[in-house]
């Protein structure tokens, strides 16, 4: 696989456990920290469905991570064939005999005969499979926890496709974010995109020839992605990050056609030579065309042990997620990982919940729905989630679709069912942009109908501002990290961007950060730049409070010219990080300190209230200290009046299983 350049590692979609925009490459899927560890299958000796193949040569300790990543798998009726390719170190042969002498009948070591290299061990790997599916997994690396499954799903629904696989994580000496696939299509006539890691139909690597034996210095799987587009097939990326490839010092050394330049250019000659025709015609497609819901096979039971207490949490048809029910759920979700609780997120939304980025770095069982499977088997694959997980409460977040919501039975599954939702009626004692939630019990093992209205609070201690994220965001659009920066909600009036720009002419040194949904940003920036070519102005998009966070991180000041309650919930978040908040008189709440910094007129004209804008914001950027005196204050009211525990409490006490 290519590395990438510095503006492709940066990756911004929504992901599975590592955070995109903040990604934590220590957090591995092997990593002690990770939530649940492993799951266990109930019959281990069920007829496998894929079979993981890993060709392994003299490896170290580090293969014990790449096993403990595989029992992590939410998939586990799997078999494991690992291919020993002529290894001849005592030591790595001593720690291969602890898989050659386990218990799980899942195991299987195939010893060669002499060292022929990895494209052999994996043909001799297929050769033996059982499954009609393998997974190819190298011995030092690692896969998310739901990946085996997901590709498996998408296989079976979708029966042409050849092989899938999914983004890349690159850890260890080189640490980067990857998100090319098989959608580069003919730009693997230049390069190899894509990782070794990816599940493919047995007929189709039969079909393809295998592995090209002859290839042991390195791109053996290159070579197999282009012998498979001569013969017309194509695979398919998901856009998850699902792979995670070791990056070692002097990386490429390990293979003899990658260690040098020289030798490196001359087999990618060789290789587009061997493979011209492909250049001379059109490229395959991958074919990916869906099952309709009648068609599919029955899929595979999964049966795993209930070894922990589970909640299945399903988010609304349709976003946003309510900002209260985000930050509440958040919450939730680390609160029952640390009762050892197991967590299944479940997004069925056609465009996926911009709130998912963030939560579905809290549970390693998250699944947005679209990204892997067709919408006519949303149904099949939540009776099998249930039938596999057992879970023992489900939770909607918002009133579930009819036929969902029988599949979910409380008779059928054995299992209580709750609807959380935010309650339209606003609640006096709750921060304005986090209203009441409403909890109702709808089937299963506990009483019907309404079950409480829940306050959430904030967790300040959680909203704390980052100041690394500060420094980097400034240090990327070249701000000074000194010179104050004044946030705005796209939503304010071109009156109040006209008062900014007044602020600019006065001679403070500040800078102005716009943000709202992308479809804002042409009402923002164009005020200002056709006022002054010096005024400097950024907008960003933001989807999800994920985003406002990072934004709070880096603004000194947030400005909101209207108080517009639980329609933004930015206020008060800001508030509880220790960001001042300017807002008017009119409209703001009591705890808000120095709320009457300027009323908003009805009829005041722009120039007037730019005047008041500037007399009112002047002493604070002159005075860094008491510019941040507000925000301290009310940091300290939001964690003593709007404290998050009382409604965890309360929500955890009805929907936790029992003991």
């Amino acid at each position: 696989m290519a590395p990438p350049s510095a503006l492709e590692a940066l990756a911004y979609p929504a992901a599975g456990m590592i955070h995109p925009r903040h990604p934590d490459f220590r957090n591995t899927p092997a990593s002690a920290s990770r939530p649940y560890g492993r799951f266990r299958p109930v019959d281990p000796a069920a007829s496998p469905v894929v079979s993981v193949i890993t060709p392994w040569f003299n490896v170290g300790a580090a293969f014990h991570e790449t096993a403990e990543s595989l029992f992590r798998q939410t998939l586990q009726q799997w078999e494991w064939l690992i291919v020993n390719d002529g290894s001849t170190d005592p030591q790595a042969l001593g720690e291969l005999e602890t898989y050659r002498r386990s218990d799980d009948e899942r195991i299987r070591v195939i010893d060669m005969a002499a060292n022929s290299g990895p494209a052999a061990a994996r043909n001799r790997g297929v050769a033996e499979a059982r499954a009609s599916l393998v997974f190819h997994l190298d011995a030092d690396d690692l896969i998310e926890p739901t990946m085996i499954e997901k590709c498996y799903w998408f296989l079976l629904t979708h029966p042409d496709c050849p092989w899938v696989n999914g983004w890349s994580v690159a850890f260890g000496a080189d640490r980067y974010l990857w998100r090319k696939g098989f959608d580069e299509g003919g730009r693997f006539l230049a390069d190899n995109w894509v990782t070794g890691r990816a599940m493919i139909r047995a007929a189709a690597h039969e079909r393809i020839g295998g592995y090209d034996e002859d290839i042991r210095g390195g791109y053996e799987d290159w070579a197999f992605w282009l012998k498979g587009a001569e013969r017309g097939l194509w695979g398919v990326t998901l856009q998850e990050f699902f792979d995670w490839y070791r990056q070692r010092e002097n990386h490429w050394s390990r293979w003899e056609d990658l260690a040098e330049p020289k030798r490196r250019e001359s087999f990618r000659k060789a290789l587009r030579a061997r493979f011209g025709k492909l250049r001379a015609g059109s490229f395959p497609r991958a074919r990916d065309e869906e099952l309709g819901a009648e068609s599919v096979p029955a899929p595979c039971a999964n049966q795993l042990r209930p070894d922990a207490p589970s909640v299945v949490f399903v988010l609304p048809d349709s976003p946003p997620l309510a900002p209260d029910l985000e930050v509440f759920l958040g919450d939730v979700l680390r609160e029952l990982s640390g009762e050892g609780i197991r967590a299944i997120l479940v997004d069925p939304s056609r465009s996926s919940h911009a709130a998912m980025e963030a939560l579905s770095t809290l549970t390693p069982q998250a699944y947005r729905l679209h990204a892997f499977l067709p919408e006519a088997h949303f149904l099949a694959y939540f009776s099998y989630l249930l039938d596999s997980r057992h879970p023992d409460v489900v939770v909607w977040l918002g009133k579930p679709p009819e036929k969902a919501r029988r599949l979910g039975d409380g008779e059928a599954c054995g299992c209580a069912q709750f609807i959380l939702e935010s309650d339209p009626s606003r609640n006096s004692s709750a921060p304005d942009g986090l209203g009441q939630l409403l909890l109702r019990a709808v089937s299963g093992g506990k009483a019907r109908g309404d079950q409480g209205v829940l306050r959430p609070g904030i967790d300040a201690d959680r909203w704390a501002r980052e100041n690394g994220i500060r420094r980097r965001v400034r240090k990327m659009i070249g701000w000074s990290p000194h010179t104050p920066v004044l946030l705005l909600p796209v939503m304010c009036a071109e009156a109040s961007i006209t008062a900014l720009h007044e602020l600019f002419l006065s001679g403070r040194a500040c800078r102005f950060l716009f943000y709202g949904p992308e479809a804002a940003r042409s009402a923002a920036l164009p005020h200002l730049g056709d006022k002054g070519r010096s005024c400097s102005a950024r907008f960003f998009t933001v989807e999800s409070l994920d985003h406002v966070r990072d934004l709070l991180c880096v603004g000194d000041l947030l400005f909101v010219p209207v108080w517009s309650g639980a329609d933004d919930p930015s206020p008060v978040l800001a508030a509880a990080m220790g960001l001042p908040v300017l807002a008017p008189a009119a409209g703001a709440p009591e705890w808000l300190p120095g709320k009457a910094f300027h009323a908003l007129k009805p009829g005041e004209s722009a120039g007037a209230m730019a005047a008041s804008l500037v007399r009112s914001l002047a002493p604070l950027l002159d005075d860094p200290d008491r510019l941040r005196q507000p925000g301290r204050i009310a940091r300290e009211r939001v964690r003593q009046q709007f404290p998050a525990k009382p409604a965890l409490d309360q929500f955890l006490a009805r929907i936790r299983p029992p003991n």
